[in-house]
């Protein structure tokens, strides 16, 4: 039952880091995203290296590709505007994954 309890409290820290990652992206917009790009290794061949990738994408992957895909596809300003409208849903879809993560280690009796 304690790894359940563990694996929720993860979980949710996760999905709250998931949130702060993308509003930074929509308020600072490319700043913040070339601060993102110094996290992760390009080419990495250590097996650090592997590890420290796997872990900025569990904490910053999902904003941080739907930024560059985001800019890719439209110019600057329409850009920050589909990704401010995807922030958006991407909170509320959070915030719900949240709600029923704590229902669950409610009803487990946590």
């Amino acid at each position: 039952m304690l790894i359940i309890y563990f694996g929720g409290i993860a979980l949710i820290m996760l999905i709250t880091l998931n949130i702060l990652s993308a509003l930074m992206p929509a308020i600072f917009g490319n700043h913040f995203i070339s601060f993102f790009g110094r996290a992760y290794t390009k080419r990495p061949e250590t097996t650090f290296d592997k590890g420290l990738n796997i872990v900025f994408y569990l904490m910053h992957g999902i904003p941080y590709f739907f930024y560059i895909h985001f800019m890719k596809k439209y110019s600057y300003w329409r850009a920050r505007l589909v990704f401010g409208a995807w922030t958006i849903g991407f909170i509320l879809i959070c915030i719900i994954i949240l709600i029923l993560v704590g229902l669950l280690l409610d009803s487990l009796g946590f």
